[in-house]
């Protein structure tokens, strides 16, 4: 005999599973964890990213570099160019952190239903596997 409230249960959780499958990855971690995973990948982009800019800026402007390549303030251009880096670095840090933290409790809001649906379906065949053993 079907029942009719465990095919619905087991078609919303599969229904969940196939469109928040990042939310069931995310289940894994802490959310500390989680956050601090979004720092590291936040601290590696920006890095790649400044790093990559600097270097266009640099080719842009290589005539006027190699033009005044023994004129130059080397201590204050390094001192400026790590500046700007460290300012970025900590404001897309901080806006990376935010937005992972607030990724991660939406993510652990519908998780807590997702959770209740599977308790409650482990209780249907819980209760069914009683039922038949005493049958039995």
């Amino acid at each position: 005999m079907v029942n009719k409230s465990k095919v619905k249960l087991m078609t919303k959780l599969a229904i969940y599973e196939k469109n928040h499958q990042d939310d069931i990855r995310l289940s894994r971690y802490y959310k500390s964890d989680y956050v601090r995973l979004g720092l590291i990948k936040n601290v590696l982009s920006v890095t790649a990213a400044y790093l990559l800019i600097l270097v266009m800026v640099g080719l842009y402007n290589m005539e006027w570099l190699i033009a005044n390549a023994v004129t130059m303030d080397y201590k204050s251009l390094g001192t400026r160019i790590l500046g700007y880096y460290l300012i970025l670095l900590i404001v897309f840090c901080l806006a990376g952190m935010f937005v992972s933290a607030l990724h991660y409790s939406h993510s652990f809001k519908r998780l807590q239903k997702y959770f209740k649906r599977l308790k409650m379906l482990k209780k249907y065949y819980d209760d069914t596997e009683n039922k038949n053993n005493a049958d039995e």
